[in-house]
């Protein structure tokens, strides 16, 4: 009998940590440290162009579900250097926006090769004159990935909303950046070692950028490709080409060249493909810059 106990119990103790483990997630993710080479220039500066040097970082952390479902935390970090044209604490950055970071989460399920969630996020952009304080905004959507083999297509429609006025308490609204943004883009897996990227994201301000009841529109490109050192660390190089149109007024450039390293873990290979949104925080940073 109490053989019998014992073996019932080892089952019963088997089977417990084996449906324990098919519940609990498998962890997987990267993290991209790069050197950041940036031109900026506006026509509200006599397309005066400007050259600096920075650091972005992102990364992201997946926990996928026995089930299918899929929980996504990621980051993204970019600062220029702008010292070499004058203090930017004291003064306005005419040359563009400094740095923004962005931290969102991704909630979805995966229905074989298609994958469909929705994400929220919070951004920090500078305000004007004060350059220690960066001031949140949130953007939050839905969005989808397909896999065909080799080729991956994705897609995200969002609405974001960043105001000046929020934080200023001034009794006429000012500078801010809300409205819809889209981000479209395809990843391709040429070999074992190489892979590559392209994605182009869109946004529409209908009543907010440089000043209170105008619009705003930002259209940015980037290109990024991956070569795999090893298992788990990549070289990834990236361009970057964005307008940021403030009214038919102004427009604000920024052409940006990354080069860095990505560190994988968790069996993670290739682009996160669904990260979050980030130049409309970028275009935040050009609204008082177009002013």
């Amino acid at each position: 009998m109490k053989n019998s106990f014992l073996i019932l119990t080892s089952a019963l103790t088997t089977f417990s940590f084996a449906q324990a483990a098919q519940a609990a997630p498998s962890f997987s993710g990267s993290i991209t440290a790069s050197y950041l080479a940036s031109d900026m220039w506006s026509t509200d500066d006599d397309d005066q162009w400007n050259s600096f040097s920075g650091v972005s970082v992102e990364g992201y952390v997946t926990a996928e579900f026995a089930n299918g479902l899929q929980v996504t935390t990621d980051i993204s970090w970019l600062y220029r250097d702008l010292s070499a044209y004058g203090n930017p604490s004291t003064e306005y950055r005419d040359q563009g926006p400094r740095e923004y970071e962005v931290l969102g989460l991704h909630v979805g399920k995966n229905f074989g090769s298609l994958y469909v969630g929705a994400f929220g996020a919070v951004g920090f952009q500078q305000t004007d004159l004060n350059s220690s304080i960066m001031r949140p905004g949130f953007v939050g959507g839905v969005e989808a990935k397909k896999s065909f083999g080799k080729l991956t297509v994705f897609g995200q429609v969002a609405y974001m909303d960043w105001r000046y006025d929020t934080w200023a308490n001034r009794p006429t609204p000012d500078n801010g950046f809300s409205g819809l943004l889209s981000r479209v883009g395809a990843s391709y897996q040429f070999s074992d070692r190489l892979s590559a990227m392209f994605d182009f994201e869109a946004g529409y301000s209908p009543d907010y950028f440089e000043d209170y009841g105008d619009w705003g529109e930002l259209l940015v490109g980037q290109l990024q490709v991956a070569y795999a050192i090893t298992d788990r660390l990549d070289i990834v190089a990236g361009y970057e080409y964005g307008t940021f149109t403030a009214n038919t007024e102004d427009s604000g450039y920024e052409s940006n060249v990354t080069i860095g390293v990505r560190m994988n873990f968790g069996g993670a290979s290739g682009f996160n493909e669904l990260s979050t949104p980030v130049q409309g925080f970028a275009a935040a940073g050009w609204a008082q810059t177009t002013d």
